[in-house]
């Protein structure tokens, strides 16, 4: 894990929509923490002011972000300015996702490593 991130990271599969300007493109997010999110979709400039929005279980949310790196395998995109109600539904669904994380280690901690390179 990057030595930076000051958040857990959760695998997830979501569809959302992304804004910028007059633009919005279907994404998915990828993992979600409570500062941000990596989504698979268009390419956007570092530093990009966008808009991300999704519904989840527990939370739906329109969030302002910034685009903090872009990669051939998606962006990461940092939450900015949250309010508190949007926190609170953010760490609700996060927990949510931290429990079955634990229900599946417990059943098999094989789950969560990453697979063995040939």
């Amino acid at each position: 894990m990057d030595s930076t991130r000051r958040t857990v990271r959760y695998p997830v599969d979501v569809p959302a929509r992304l804004r910028l300007d007059l633009t919005e493109q279907m994404c998915r997010i990828s993992n979600i923490s409570l500062g941000g999110v990596c989504v698979v979709g268009p390419a956007l400039p570092n530093e990009a002011r966008a808009t991300l929005k999704f519904s989840a279980p527990n939370v739906e949310l329109t969030a302002k972000c910034v685009v903090r790196w872009c990669a051939a395998s998606g962006l990461g995109l940092e939450f900015v300015g949250l309010k508190p109600s949007e926190s609170y539904q953010l760490g609700r669904y996060l927990r949510q996702l931290a429990r079955s994380t634990q229900k599946m280690t417990a059943l098999d901690p094989k789950l969560l490593r990453p697979p063995a390179r040939s």
